[in-house]
């Protein structure tokens, strides 16, 4: 995937900064495969909810299958058919009443908080819609909301420290240019911190929880776009940062072939992210399918800016710890086995079957009008239990 040739330290290097680590730079480039690894780990979250909204009747668990099916038939004015065909599942969804008007279904709680990956896609998949951004499930659900601020919050740290031993190992990586570099892997904070609004075909919600308290969700509030401003800056700084210094000093550049393959398989991302996007009910294609594709491209996107961002600024100390070519190796592993994990065990925690019925909240042009279904407490615990309702005093 990248340059894995052994090289000799170009004499800009400054080669004694590694040697004077207590193991010769290996810590360093250790740390670099456990960020990676961890961030693909996470990342694997992100990549099954992509993959199965892409293709549910082959990855999708048949129990899940079975409830978005049930909700839909219980639920009429929700539409169906896009849905693969589940398997038969014994418990049914009580009907509401025929003078509920809704036009969409949403998880009684403000946070889908599912056993599994599979389960936290019900309530979308049931109004026949999907994510079509990894930030719009994180925004959502529980698993979605630890996994991206887990992730951003330890790669901007990681990234920064790496930065700056790159920029001692190699004082050509610290010009002002590079700096920008630096810049985008901090600023990813915000996106880690400030989390968008979430999604109307999933929950029902006008508030985030925030570390500094709690922030609206209204349209009007600025802060939310930091978010957006996070993520942005984090691609699109180092690349053009990088992507400089490479025009610049061309081919005579250390690493130049690693990072024209890093912002080449950053910028093919970006832009399927943004193709999808704008034929999304153009040229025959469908919203709902090119939403599919959108998330799919920005993870794929995200992914490879990660690889390529490490790659870069690993490349000066394995270098000097004449380590380069075997740990390119241990890095393409590092992002390879989660995967392979992902691949081997994609129905992992998901449900054989559900004992209670659909716990949903129907809504009317974004307002909630009528709740069906048992306490979601139940619903997740698996408990089939009939409990009083308490009267108001």
């Amino acid at each position: 995937m990248f340059q894995v040739a052994s090289t000799p330290a170009p004499t800009a290097f400054n080669c004694a900064v590694t040697a004077a680590l207590p193991f010769g730079g290996a810590e360093v480039l250790v740390l670099t495969l456990v960020l990676l690894a961890l961030i693909v780990a996470f990342c694997v979250v992100f990549i099954d909810v992509g993959v199965k909204q892409m293709w549910p009747s082959k990855f999708l668990d048949p129990a899940v299958q079975a409830r978005v099916a049930q909700i839909q038939a219980a639920f009429p004015k929700l539409g169906g058919g896009t849905q693969a065909a589940p398997q038969a599942d014994a418990v049914s969804v009580v009907k509401p009443a025929t003078t509920i008007d809704y036009d969409q279904v949403v998880a009684t709680d403000p946070y889908i908080a599912g056993l599994s990956v599979d389960e936290d896609l019900i309530h979308i998949l049931a109004n026949n819609k999907v994510f079509s951004t990894v930030s719009s499930y994180c925004s959502s659900t529980v698993r979605g909301y630890a996994m991206l601020s887990t992730t951003l919050m330890c790669a901007g740290m990681c990234l920064s420290y790496l930065w700056t031993h790159n920029a001692l190992v190699d004082p050509t990586t610290g010009d002002t240019a590079s700096k920008f570099a630096l810049l985008g892997y901090m600023l990813v904070f915000l996106t880690g911190i400030v989390m968008c609004g979430s999604n109307g075909n999933a929950v029902y919600r006008n508030a985030n929880i925030a570390l500094f308290g709690n922030l609206s969700t209204s349209p009007e509030t600025p802060l939310l776009r930091l978010h957006e401003v996070g993520i942005v800056s984090f691609i699109l700084l180092p690349l053009l940062a990088h992507g400089y210094r490479a025009y610049t000093l061309g081919h005579s550049m250390p690493n130049y072939a690693g990072t024209i393959t890093g912002i080449s398989l950053q910028l093919s991302g970006a832009i399927a992210f943004g193709l999808a996007n704008w034929l999304g009910g153009k040229c025959g294609i469908s919203k709902v399918f090119a939403q599919k594709c959108s998330i799919l491209a920005e993870i794929f996107c995200v992914f490879m800016s990660f690889a390529a961002f490490m790659q870069y600024e690993f490349y000066a100390t394995a270098v000097c710890a004449n380590y380069l070519t075997q740990f390119t190796s241990l890095l393409g592993a590092a992002m390879a086995l989660p995967i392979a994990r992902l691949c081997a065990k994609h129905y992992k925690g998901a449900p054989t079957s559900f004992v209670t019925p659909a716990s949903v909240m129907l809504m009317k042009n974004g307002q909630p009008v009528a709740i069906a279904g048992p306490a979601s407490a139940l619903s997740f615990d698996q408990q089939n239990l009939v409990i009083p309702s308490v009267p108001e005093s």
